[in-house]
Protein backbone atom coordinates (compact mmCIF):
# COMPACT_ATOMS: atom_id res chain seq x y z
CA UNK A 1 0.00 0.00 0.00
CA UNK A 2 1.15 3.21 -1.17
CA UNK A 3 1.56 6.56 1.10
CA UNK A 4 -0.96 8.50 -0.89
CA UNK A 5 -3.59 5.39 -0.01
CA UNK A 6 -2.74 5.05 3.59
CA UNK A 7 -2.95 8.93 3.70
CA UNK A 8 -6.75 8.55 2.11
CA UNK A 9 -7.42 6.15 4.55
CA UNK A 10 -6.92 8.63 7.08
CA UNK A 11 -8.64 11.25 5.96
CA UNK A 12 -11.49 9.29 5.03
CA UNK A 13 -11.70 8.03 8.74
CA UNK A 14 -11.06 10.87 10.13
CA UNK A 15 -14.37 12.77 8.13
CA UNK A 16 -16.34 9.71 9.13
CA UNK A 17 -15.50 10.24 12.72
CA UNK A 18 -16.35 14.12 12.36
CA UNK A 19 -19.58 12.99 10.79
CA UNK A 20 -20.63 11.02 13.21
CA UNK A 21 -19.91 13.55 16.06
CA UNK A 22 -21.84 16.15 14.16
CA UNK A 23 -18.73 17.90 13.18
CA UNK A 24 -19.03 18.38 9.43
CA UNK A 25 -21.58 17.38 6.66
CA UNK A 26 -21.50 14.81 4.26
CA UNK A 27 -23.30 14.53 1.01
CA UNK A 28 -25.79 12.25 0.62
CA UNK A 29 -24.04 9.21 -1.52
CA UNK A 30 -21.21 9.81 0.78
CA UNK A 31 -23.56 8.70 3.68
CA UNK A 32 -24.74 5.84 1.97
CA UNK A 33 -21.29 4.85 1.27
CA UNK A 34 -20.78 5.42 5.27
CA UNK A 35 -23.99 3.70 6.47
CA UNK A 36 -23.15 0.66 4.02
CA UNK A 37 -19.80 0.25 5.62
CA UNK A 38 -20.76 0.09 8.84
CA UNK A 39 -23.55 -2.40 8.07
CA UNK A 40 -21.23 -4.56 6.57
CA UNK A 41 -18.45 -4.13 9.04
CA UNK A 42 -21.39 -5.41 11.56
CA UNK A 43 -22.23 -8.19 9.18
CA UNK A 44 -18.63 -9.90 9.08
CA UNK A 45 -18.67 -9.46 13.15
CA UNK A 46 -21.67 -11.37 13.21
CA UNK A 47 -20.57 -14.01 10.81
CA UNK A 48 -16.96 -14.11 12.46
CA UNK A 49 -18.06 -16.36 15.15
CA UNK A 50 -20.21 -19.23 12.90
CA UNK A 51 -17.28 -18.92 10.28
CA UNK A 52 -14.44 -19.98 13.21
CA UNK A 53 -17.10 -22.75 14.64
CA UNK A 54 -17.72 -24.42 10.95
CA UNK A 55 -13.52 -24.18 10.80
CA UNK A 56 -13.40 -25.90 14.31
CA UNK A 57 -15.88 -28.57 13.84
CA UNK A 58 -14.30 -29.45 10.59
CA UNK A 59 -10.63 -29.88 12.06
CA UNK A 60 -12.20 -32.09 14.88
CA UNK A 61 -14.12 -34.23 12.56
CA UNK A 62 -11.35 -34.34 10.35
CA UNK A 63 -9.15 -35.34 13.37
CA UNK A 64 -12.54 -37.97 14.01
CA UNK A 65 -12.31 -39.95 11.01
CA UNK A 66 -8.49 -40.33 10.81
CA UNK A 67 -8.64 -41.90 14.31
CA UNK A 68 -11.74 -44.35 13.61
CA UNK A 69 -10.42 -44.92 10.13
CA UNK A 70 -6.98 -46.21 11.56
CA UNK A 71 -9.10 -48.11 14.67
CA UNK A 72 -10.83 -50.04 12.06
CA UNK A 73 -7.93 -51.11 10.62
CA UNK A 74 -6.63 -52.56 13.62
CA UNK A 75 -9.80 -54.15 14.75
CA UNK A 76 -10.02 -55.91 11.57
CA UNK A 77 -6.54 -57.50 11.90
CA UNK A 78 -6.70 -58.11 15.99
CA UNK A 79 -10.58 -59.05 16.01
CA UNK A 80 -10.21 -58.89 19.60
CA UNK A 81 -12.65 -60.50 22.10
CA UNK A 82 -15.14 -57.89 24.15
CA UNK A 83 -16.29 -57.93 27.63
CA UNK A 84 -19.63 -56.54 26.84
CA UNK A 85 -22.37 -59.23 26.91
CA UNK A 86 -25.12 -58.82 24.76
CA UNK A 87 -28.79 -60.30 26.22
CA UNK A 88 -31.10 -61.34 23.57
CA UNK A 89 -34.60 -61.19 25.74
CA UNK A 90 -36.21 -64.73 25.22
CA UNK A 91 -33.14 -66.13 23.65
CA UNK A 92 -30.11 -65.97 24.75
CA UNK A 93 -26.66 -64.23 25.26
CA UNK A 94 -23.53 -63.44 23.53
CA UNK A 95 -21.03 -63.77 26.32
CA UNK A 96 -17.91 -63.36 24.36
CA UNK A 97 -18.00 -62.06 21.33
CA UNK A 98 -15.35 -60.91 18.95
CA UNK A 99 -15.45 -57.56 16.84
CA UNK A 100 -15.44 -57.70 13.52
CA UNK A 101 -16.34 -55.92 9.99
CA UNK A 102 -15.07 -52.83 11.17
CA UNK A 103 -15.48 -49.91 8.72
CA UNK A 104 -14.86 -45.78 8.97
CA UNK A 105 -17.00 -43.95 6.34
CA UNK A 106 -16.98 -39.82 5.82
CA UNK A 107 -20.57 -38.38 4.31
CA UNK A 108 -19.74 -34.91 3.09
CA UNK A 109 -22.44 -32.20 2.64
CA UNK A 110 -24.67 -32.42 -0.50
CA UNK A 111 -25.38 -29.19 -2.01
CA UNK A 112 -28.06 -30.45 -4.53
CA UNK A 113 -25.62 -30.88 -7.50
CA UNK A 114 -22.16 -32.54 -5.71
CA UNK A 115 -20.51 -32.83 -2.84
CA UNK A 116 -18.90 -29.80 -0.72
CA UNK A 117 -16.38 -29.55 1.36
CA UNK A 118 -17.86 -29.77 4.72
CA UNK A 119 -18.58 -32.78 6.35
CA UNK A 120 -22.26 -33.28 7.13
CA UNK A 121 -21.01 -36.79 9.02
CA UNK A 122 -19.08 -39.73 9.55
CA UNK A 123 -20.19 -43.50 10.58
CA UNK A 124 -18.90 -46.02 11.96
CA UNK A 125 -19.48 -49.75 11.92
CA UNK A 126 -19.04 -53.26 13.00
CA UNK A 127 -20.25 -56.46 14.55
CA UNK A 128 -19.93 -58.40 18.06
CA UNK A 129 -20.12 -61.76 16.77
CA UNK A 130 -19.94 -65.45 18.27
CA UNK A 131 -20.29 -68.74 15.89
CA UNK A 132 -23.10 -70.53 15.54
CA UNK A 133 -26.57 -70.04 15.89
CA UNK A 134 -29.40 -69.34 18.70
CA UNK A 135 -32.81 -71.67 17.99
CA UNK A 136 -36.02 -71.14 19.76
CA UNK A 137 -39.22 -71.78 19.17
CA UNK A 138 -42.86 -69.87 19.40
CA UNK A 139 -46.26 -71.67 19.90
CA UNK A 140 -48.34 -68.38 19.80
CA UNK A 141 -48.57 -66.03 16.75
CA UNK A 142 -48.10 -62.86 19.42
CA UNK A 143 -45.11 -64.53 20.67
CA UNK A 144 -43.95 -64.76 17.29
CA UNK A 145 -44.74 -61.31 16.53
CA UNK A 146 -43.12 -60.20 19.46
CA UNK A 147 -39.80 -62.04 18.67
CA UNK A 148 -39.77 -60.56 14.96
CA UNK A 149 -40.39 -56.68 15.98
CA UNK A 150 -37.21 -57.39 18.37
CA UNK A 151 -35.10 -58.49 16.27
CA UNK A 152 -35.72 -56.40 12.98
CA UNK A 153 -35.25 -53.22 15.31
CA UNK A 154 -31.92 -54.43 16.41
CA UNK A 155 -30.75 -55.20 13.07
CA UNK A 156 -29.92 -58.88 13.93
CA UNK A 157 -30.31 -61.51 11.37
CA UNK A 158 -32.55 -64.26 11.72
CA UNK A 159 -34.29 -67.13 9.48
CA UNK A 160 -38.07 -68.37 10.47
CA UNK A 161 -40.36 -71.03 9.43
CA UNK A 162 -43.76 -71.64 10.43
CA UNK A 163 -44.94 -75.16 11.51
CA UNK A 164 -48.31 -76.39 10.31
CA UNK A 165 -51.15 -79.03 11.32
CA UNK A 166 -52.69 -81.49 8.79
CA UNK A 167 -55.57 -78.16 7.70
CA UNK A 168 -52.72 -75.81 6.88
CA UNK A 169 -53.06 -73.87 10.41
CA UNK A 170 -49.65 -72.60 11.79
CA UNK A 171 -49.26 -73.94 15.12
CA UNK A 172 -45.90 -72.97 16.12
CA UNK A 173 -42.95 -70.81 14.71
CA UNK A 174 -39.06 -71.93 14.45
CA UNK A 175 -36.58 -69.09 14.52
CA UNK A 176 -32.84 -69.32 13.60
CA UNK A 177 -31.10 -66.65 14.67
CA UNK A 178 -27.48 -65.08 13.75
CA UNK A 179 -25.07 -64.32 16.98
CA UNK A 180 -24.44 -61.34 16.13
CA UNK A 181 -25.14 -57.77 16.68
CA UNK A 182 -24.24 -55.18 14.43
CA UNK A 183 -23.58 -51.79 15.48
CA UNK A 184 -23.08 -48.30 13.97
CA UNK A 185 -21.78 -44.74 15.44
CA UNK A 186 -22.71 -41.60 13.95
CA UNK A 187 -20.91 -38.25 14.46
CA UNK A 188 -21.64 -34.95 13.70
CA UNK A 189 -21.15 -31.46 14.75
CA UNK A 190 -22.77 -28.19 15.33
CA UNK A 191 -20.98 -25.11 14.48
CA UNK A 192 -23.16 -22.78 16.68
CA UNK A 193 -22.71 -24.75 19.61
CA UNK A 194 -19.42 -25.57 19.02
CA UNK A 195 -20.42 -28.93 19.86
CA UNK A 196 -20.07 -32.70 18.72
CA UNK A 197 -22.35 -35.46 18.78
CA UNK A 198 -21.70 -39.49 18.93
CA UNK A 199 -25.09 -40.90 18.15
CA UNK A 200 -24.70 -44.91 19.04
CA UNK A 201 -26.59 -48.16 17.88
CA UNK A 202 -26.12 -51.45 19.75
CA UNK A 203 -22.68 -50.18 21.22
CA UNK A 204 -22.54 -51.63 24.44
CA UNK A 205 -25.84 -52.79 24.72
CA UNK A 206 -28.79 -53.19 22.61
CA UNK A 207 -30.23 -49.74 21.61
CA UNK A 208 -29.30 -45.96 21.01
CA UNK A 209 -27.20 -43.70 23.04
CA UNK A 210 -26.43 -40.30 22.50
CA UNK A 211 -23.34 -38.33 23.95
CA UNK A 212 -22.20 -35.01 23.22
CA UNK A 213 -18.93 -33.12 24.42
CA UNK A 214 -17.55 -29.72 23.34
CA UNK A 215 -15.10 -29.62 20.35
CA UNK A 216 -12.88 -28.39 22.98
CA UNK A 217 -12.78 -31.67 24.64
CA UNK A 218 -12.34 -33.70 21.40
CA UNK A 219 -8.83 -35.20 21.64
CA UNK A 220 -6.39 -38.55 20.99
CA UNK A 221 -7.19 -39.17 24.78
CA UNK A 222 -11.02 -38.80 24.59
CA UNK A 223 -10.94 -40.78 21.08
CA UNK A 224 -8.45 -43.86 23.26
CA UNK A 225 -11.55 -43.74 25.47
CA UNK A 226 -13.99 -44.60 22.58
CA UNK A 227 -11.95 -47.36 21.37
CA UNK A 228 -11.75 -48.98 24.57
CA UNK A 229 -15.65 -48.31 25.12
CA UNK A 230 -16.31 -49.82 22.34
CA UNK A 231 -14.01 -52.80 22.90
CA UNK A 232 -15.56 -52.90 26.58
CA UNK A 233 -12.04 -51.90 28.21
CA UNK A 234 -12.22 -49.56 31.29
CA UNK A 235 -12.83 -45.92 29.82
CA UNK A 236 -13.97 -42.72 30.95
CA UNK A 237 -16.04 -41.86 27.65
CA UNK A 238 -19.30 -41.81 28.96
CA UNK A 239 -18.10 -39.69 32.06
CA UNK A 240 -16.83 -37.20 30.08
CA UNK A 241 -19.34 -36.29 27.72
CA UNK A 242 -21.27 -33.21 28.31
CA UNK A 243 -24.74 -34.31 27.60
CA UNK A 244 -26.05 -38.02 27.20
CA UNK A 245 -29.82 -39.57 26.29
CA UNK A 246 -30.89 -42.66 27.15
CA UNK A 247 -32.27 -43.05 23.52
CA UNK A 248 -31.74 -40.36 20.41
CA UNK A 249 -35.40 -39.43 19.47
CA UNK A 250 -34.18 -38.08 16.29
CA UNK A 251 -31.99 -41.85 15.30
CA UNK A 252 -35.00 -42.84 12.75
CA UNK A 253 -34.41 -39.89 10.62
CA UNK A 254 -31.02 -41.66 10.20
CA UNK A 255 -32.11 -45.47 9.51
CA UNK A 256 -31.12 -45.98 5.87
CA UNK A 257 -27.22 -45.42 7.19
CA UNK A 258 -27.79 -48.07 9.91
CA UNK A 259 -26.44 -51.55 10.00
CA UNK A 260 -25.89 -52.38 6.39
Amino acid sequence: MDAWSTSRDKVHDWQLLNYCLGKIEMGYLENLKNQSQLKETHCMKEQHPLQNGQQVIKEKLNMIFQYLEELAQHLNIIQPSSSHQFQIPGVGDLETPKIRFSRANIHLKNNGYNFSDPIDRISFSMSYYEPGAFETERYEPGLSDRLRNLLNRHGIKYASQEIRDHRFITVSTKFKIAREIKCMVLVNGDPSTHKISFFTKNIERLGEQEFVFLAEDINETLLDDFAKFVIGENNGFRTRARQEAAAYPLWNMLQPLTLI
